[in-house]
């Protein structure tokens, strides 16, 4: 019986603007060279559009935050190169990118804040290419979309 009232609760809050939902999607890749990628799940390809790279969105939103972070392993323990630019695609349209510079260390991480300069309507998909001047091999990403 609680939970139902929590949850009207919630929705409620998140209409009148006082939180909203987010959704958090975090994937691996492996990226050996210097080019483009379109992100997926498991890894980047350079083709686009490509079948595994989107993330549908269930409610209208806006694309907020990524986050890309190097994974020692092996003989890989950082990434090179210095900077990189992401591009966010819905339903394969531009509408916005983000650039940063980065150093070589292990763990490196790199955020990029979009805030709400990214809008995302309810059923949309969105595709992240990721343009990088250097390998970062082991990695994984972090986005973040939050509802409007």
């Amino acid at each position: 019986m609680i939970a139902p009232q929590i949850a009207a609760i919630s929705k409620e809050s998140v209409k009148r603007g006082f939180a909203s939902e987010k959704i958090s999607v975090t994937w691996r890749h492996y990226i050996s060279g210097v080019s483009t990628y379109t992100l997926y799940d498991t890894g980047a390809s350079t083709a686009f559009p490509f079948a595994y790279g989107g993330i549908p969105v269930p409610y209208n939103a806006y694309f907020s935050q990524f986050m890309l972070a190097s994974m020692p392993y092996s003989s890989r323990q950082f990434p090179n190169g210095s900077s990189l630019t992401l591009s966010v695609y819905v339903d394969n349209v531009l509408k916005g990118s983000r650039s940063a510079t980065y150093g070589n260390n292990v763990r490196e991480t790199v955020l990029l804040d979009f805030g709400q300069t990214i809008e995302i309507n309810r059923d949309q998909v969105v595709t992240l290419r990721l343009q990088v001047n250097g390998q970062w091999w082991y990695s994984c990403s972090t986005s973040i979309i939050t509802q409007r």
